[in-house]
């Protein structure tokens, strides 16, 4: 991100097939008023990493009903953990 600002981030919910991609410039901020409001058991953020997005858009389901991504079964075999 340091020698390279552009970012893409991929919004997926699970069971459902499209997706939301967010695109723009990634910066890191040491500090900021709205830290204050993210503050969780008494800890405030030190670092931030802010998306100042350019372009949001839809990206069609195909390739996530191809894929099974929901179905823990379709899993490559490392991925799937023995749970007894």
């Amino acid at each position: 991100m340091l020698d390279n600002p552009h970012a893409g981030l991929v919004c997926i919910i699970p069971g459902r097939g499209d997706t939301l991609r967010i695109n723009g410039r990634a910066r890191l901020v040491r500090d900021a008023p709205w830290f204050d409001e993210m503050v969780v058991k008494n800890h405030r953020p030190l670092l931030a990493l802010v998306i100042d997005v350019e372009e949001v858009f839809f990206h069609c389901s195909k390739a996530f009903f191809r894929s099974d991504l929901w179905k823990p079964e379709s899993a490559p075999h490392a991925m799937v953990t023995n749970r007894n």
